[in-house]
């Protein structure tokens, strides 16, 4: 993944691909539109490609990041699955072109304002489908849709992809600080100036871009700034913890 800080602070993947999202009945299927992806060129991915021992979920969104097109495999199960869901929610936050693949005649009310290409369990797509996903894999990033970060984001997510936890936790710490208003965090006061927004992409870029928590990161879980100063934020006294972490942990972080 390469991460440009200036000009609008792109992010994108090294190699473009196709993500391809389906629910596990769908699975025969989908190793053979794999196969006929493979062949026309492009680079599928789905999760028969998890690398053993890694955390999965992190593999799946750090997957769907990457990915320059976004193919959904529609049934009936996948109408059915969280994950599917979660993968679409996911796809459709990171600005993702997303190509629904509808097999048979059962519609998806959620994808109702896609343009949505209907096969048979024994058909593959045809050549404008393919088509379109060249397109999309050789179109520049700026013009295919990939999301656009702010630039104190990009350089965030830039520093964690060289392995360089203690610079992105000073640059986060520093951001969390500016945007709670140059203040320590002891206050719920100064809690309610952090919008959810960037404190769910900051727990997304580490968790899908350093692998890692940001809920166990030093600066996040010190609760020592009445004593120190080290920590961001003061002890929470429902908890114990500090008031940030308290504050990423409703977030699902």
């Amino acid at each position: 993944m390469t991460t440009d800080a200036s000009d609008g602070a792109r992010f994108e993947s090294r190699t473009a691909q196709v993500f391809l999202s389906y629910a596990r009945g769908d699975h025969s299927y989908v190793r053979r539109l794999a196969g006929r992806l493979a062949a026309a060129g492009l680079s599928p991915w789905y999760d028969e490609r998890l690398t053993p021992g890694r955390r999965w979920s992190a593999e799946i969104e750090r997957n769907i990041a990457r990915c320059a097109a976004f193919v959904v495999v529609v049934s009936p199960s996948a109408m059915a699955s969280a994950w599917v869901e979660r993968e679409l929610d996911l796809a459709e936050r990171l600005g993702k072109p997303i190509l629904p693949l509808q097999l048979g005649s059962t519609d998806w009310w959620r994808l109702a304002d896609l343009q949505v290409v209907r096969v048979d369990r024994n058909q593959m797509p045809g050549p404008v489908f393919i088509d379109r996903l060249r397109d999309l894999v050789t179109r520049p990033a700026k013009d295919r849709g990939i999301e656009t970060m702010p630039a104190e984001l990009a350089v965030i997510a830039a520093q964690l992809e060289r392995g360089d936890l203690e610079e992105a936790d000073q640059s986060t710490a520093a951001l969390i600080a500016g945007a709670a208003g140059g203040r320590p965090i002891v206050t719920a006061a100064a809690l309610d100036r952090l919008r959810d927004d960037l404190l769910t992409m900051l727990c997304w870029i580490y968790r899908s871009v350093g692998g890692v928590s940001l809920l166990d990161r030093p600066f996040v879980v010190d609760d020592a700034f009445g004593a120190d100063g080290s920590g961001l934020s003061a002890t929470s006294a429902s908890s114990g913890r500090s008031l940030l972490f308290d504050r990423l942990d409703t977030l699902s972080c």
